[in-house]
């Protein structure tokens, strides 16, 4: 599944991609492994934050892992 697909506070860790082209961005490294939560899409950018807050802006068409839906009547 893609970031762009799923719903405002979705629970998710990105998909590490094993090959780049050239070198491995940086700031991937500070995402390894770490949960993240889905709080909006502006069809290109999907933001997220994780535990503490902190906000990254992340392409869309990631490929991500869901850890927890969110309820039904959270939106």
């Amino acid at each position: 599944m893609q970031l762009n697909e799923v719903k405002k506070g979705t629970k998710l860790k990105l998909i590490k991609k094993e090959h780049y082209l050239g070198k491995k961005p940086e700031t991937m490294n500070v995402l390894d492994d770490e949960p993240l939560i889905f709080e909006a899409n502006d069809g290109l950018i999907s933001i997220c934050t994780d535990r503490e807050g902190n906000q990254y802006n992340i392409p869309g068409w990631f490929k991500i892992e869901i850890i927890e839906e969110p309820l039904a009547d959270s939106q």
